[in-house]
């Protein structure tokens, strides 16, 4: 299987966002979204937490800085990726916003990282444990069937709910 480009979709929000100037598709964006703290960065720029207004649903928000060049590659890698995983243990990508030089992708986003739930509780009971590494083994199976190897795999980026 080859993820090449990014899926009709996206092309087409971007040439109708496009047609609208920056200050329009912001408004349109912070009407639908509210942005909160940064939870997360990388080389490709800031994730967010936020929240969807309509239904008050948690919400990450991935902000990739400069995606027209540098972060192109990488945006158009994860959009082609997201467009065809699907799997209970890997967050949905629901939302695309071209926001001038930037692209924001909104996750759903309803835990905490792993990462975080230890620092706050130690190490988990046994029960709790074997729960998780199902989980995690069953989603890097699902990926590793697609041809997909994830290369940040660490407890920052796990979500446990």
């Amino acid at each position: 299987m080859a993820f090449t480009s990014p899926p009709y979709w996206f092309w087409l929000r971007v040439l109708l966002l496009r047609q609208r100037s920056s200050t329009e598709v912001g408004n349109e964006f912070t009407s639908q979204y509210s942005v909160g703290d940064v939870i997360g960065e990388g080389s490709f720029g800031v994730v967010r937490s936020g929240l969807r207004l309509c239904d008050n649903r948690p919400v990450a928000i991935k902000e990739y800085d400069d995606w027209g060049n540098s972060g192109r590659g990488s945006a158009h890698w994860e959009l082609s990726l997201y467009d065809v995983l699907r799997h209970s243990n890997i967050i949905r990508l629901f939302d695309v916003w071209p926001l001038g030089a930037s692209l924001r992708l909104v996750f759903d986003h309803g835990g905490v990282s792993l990462l975080i739930e230890l620092r706050r509780n130690g190490a988990f009971p046994m029960e709790k444990s074997k729960v998780c590494v199902r989980a995690i083994g069953s989603a890097i199976a699902y990926l590793h069937s697609m041809y997909v190897i994830h290369n940040d795999l660490k407890t920052a980026n796990v979500l446990i709910d």
